[in-house]
């Protein structure tokens, strides 16, 4: 785990162009503590689990197949937490 001085420092957001791999855009963003720590926590469990990459290809095609357009999903987001 990574020291709590290193778990506060802006995260950097990268906007890249997926056909041409050129950065378009890019910012750094911090977070509220209670985010980073359920955000850490999910991690965690997650590096436990074992890596399937055919269930995860699948997973992907059927998440593509339901939400074609990344705002068909967004607007099914739940907020968890609110300032």
């Amino acid at each position: 785990m990574l020291p709590a001085v290193d778990r506060e420092l802006p995260m950097p957001v990268f906007l890249i162009d997926a056909n041409t791999g050129i950065i378009a855009a890019l910012c750094a963003v911090t977070l509220e503590r209670r985010f980073v720590e359920v955000l850490h926590a999910a991690l965690t469990r997650q590096l436990a689990w074992p890596w399937d990459e055919a269930a995860y290809d699948a997973r992907l095609a059927e998440l593509r197949g339901r939400f074609p357009h990344p705002g068909d999903l967004l607007v099914r987001a739940q907020v968890l937490h609110q300032a």
